[in-house]
């Protein structure tokens, strides 16, 4: 049964393809092909990085002024600015107590103040960013 259905189409087939003449495209084709492309190219919205090549320069450029600030002051023992922190608050709340034995490194403490600068900048960039890309 499923033989003489299968012959059955491959026949219909067959001389559906004998009654249909080839195609062949018009002689401009080739222009209105491209001229679809060139609009598709006009539409197209011209890619913008998140973060521009001036705030690229001005990141690149705190972190050379810390390499040289770390190459010139990075010997001495004292905390520079830190030490005139005050510290009462975290008196009052046993905190000392608590954290007596813990050691922080001046490199740990600089790269977390500056780890949390630099996500703070890139937060606000990047809310700007989405929030003019939304608007349009």
């Amino acid at each position: 049964m499923e033989e003489h259905s299968e012959q059955h189409y491959n026949a219909l087939a067959k001389k559906m393809m004998k009654a249909t003449k080839l195609d062949s495209p018009g002689p401009d084709f080739t222009a209105n092909i491209m001229q679809q492309l060139k609009v598709s190219q006009e539409s197209t919205i011209a890619y913008k990085p998140p973060i521009s090549k001036r705030a690229w320069f001005f990141i690149f450029a705190i972190v050379v002024l810390g390499l040289v600030s770390y190459v010139l002051y990075g010997n001495e023992s004292s905390l520079g600015w830190f030490d005139n922190i005050s510290w009462r608050y975290a008196e009052e709340s046993k905190l000392e107590q608590l954290l007596s034995g813990m050691v922080i490194s001046k490199t740990i403490l600089y790269t977390t103040i500056i780890f949390g600068i630099l996500m703070f900048i890139q937060v606000t960039t990047l809310k700007n960013y989405f929030d003019k890309r939304l608007a349009t």
